[in-house]
């Protein structure tokens, strides 16, 4: 597989912060993680090991999902011809996602050690699963026998429903190594809010004036970020901290999604530029930073960071709508201060 390197001049220009009184500023390399051999990869998710983890069309009709380490990509559920995502991995390499197991239906998995296990339902037809801690407890959503769809927690080889705010809905998408789960909430109101579940507990996190929010991050000291529609009807990235909901803004367009926050509280994202197309972001320091796209071309999305802040999610190759898998490198760059 192929590994391209980009350091060109509208990426020193996009993917650099500056912080009033600092000696050296944070600067990203763009790197081309590839795809599986068809026109389309998506990372989601690294470790602190370096370890990538996502999906990739192998043709132009199934995808299937991928590992990359060591500038290698190797395919790692595939069901026949059917298809699969992985969408988390931890630090003891252990990968959870999505395949379509058994008529069609998709079934949460849980990958390690060449194996694929089955994560079965809450007693519907499907399931998914969306994150995953160091401690091996799996979170995501599945249908219920009730035809709801409700969030879950998987440990100890048993699948636990995490309930609702009150509605028919809820999906879990990520969870930290104390346990606390994040995603989102059908209310009792009809609304769909973030939420944190903690202690047994299911906590609406309320919205940025608006009707809609959605948690999608959670890190080690409870710190979480996700989006939110405002009172102006905006969807706009946030970080929920200490009881309260912040608007970090958008990079000049309307709208923004946090979607990963590491334990330093660097928060990785998308967001519209003034220019109306969408941009991976980094924000760190109260500064919102665009992290630019291979070659300059439209668009790219950020979905995961890692404690070394290293960043995954895919942009636009080319002009004819190729996407790959990407990951932004972090670099020092010694800087004068004026």
């Amino acid at each position: 597989m192929k590994v391209i390197r980009t350091i060109g001049f509208f990426i020193c220009l996009s993917a650099s912060i500056i912080l009033p009184g600092s000696v050296s500023a944070a600067e990203y390399d763009i790197i081309d993680l590839g795809t599986l051999g068809g026109y389309t990869g998506i990372a989601h998710d690294i470790n602190d090991k370096r370890q990538v983890v996502g999906w990739s069309f192998v043709d132009s009709t199934y995808y299937h999902a991928f590992s990359y380490y060591d500038k290698k990509m190797t395919e790692l559920v595939s069901v026949s011809n059917d298809i699969a995502q992985v969408l988390a991995i931890n630090n003891n390499n252990q990968t959870v996602g999505w395949a379509n197991i058994e008529n069609a239906y998709s079934h949460a998995i849980l990958y390690e050690k060449g194996k694929t296990t089955d994560l079965g339902t809450l007693g519907g037809g499907q399931s998914q699963a969306a994150g995953i801690n160091d401690n091996g407890q799996i979170v995501g959503a599945s249908d219920t026998g009730s035809d709801e769809r409700h969030a879950f927690l998987f440990e100890n080889g048993v699948m636990k429903d995490l309930g609702t705010l009150g509605g028919f809905f809820s999906e879990a998408y990520a969870i930290n190594n104390y346990g606390q789960i994040v995603g989102v909430s059908e209310t009792a109101a009809g609304e769909f809010h973030a939420f944190l579940f903690k202690d047994g507990t299911m906590t609406d996190l309320g919205t940025l004036g608006g009707m809609l929010s959605e948690a999608y991050g959670i890190n080690d000291n409870g710190q979480i970020v996700g989006y939110s529609e405002t009172s102006s009807g905006a969807l706009h990235a946030f970080l929920y901290e200490k009881g309260k909901m912040k608007d970090i803004g958008t990079l000049g367009g309307a709208d923004s999604f946090a979607r990963a926050i590491n334990n330093s509280g660097m928060i990785a994202g998308y967001s519209e530029t003034g220019s109306g197309v969408n941009h991976a972001f980094l924000y760190k320091g109260a500064v919102m930073t665009d992290l630019g796209t291979l070659f300059g071309v439209k668009e790219s999305r950020a979905f995961a960071i890692n404690n070394m802040g290293q960043i995954v999610g895919w942009s636009d190759f080319d002009i004819a709508g190729w996407r790959h898998a990407v990951q932004w490198e972090p670099y020092v760059r010694l800087s004068a201060i004026r």
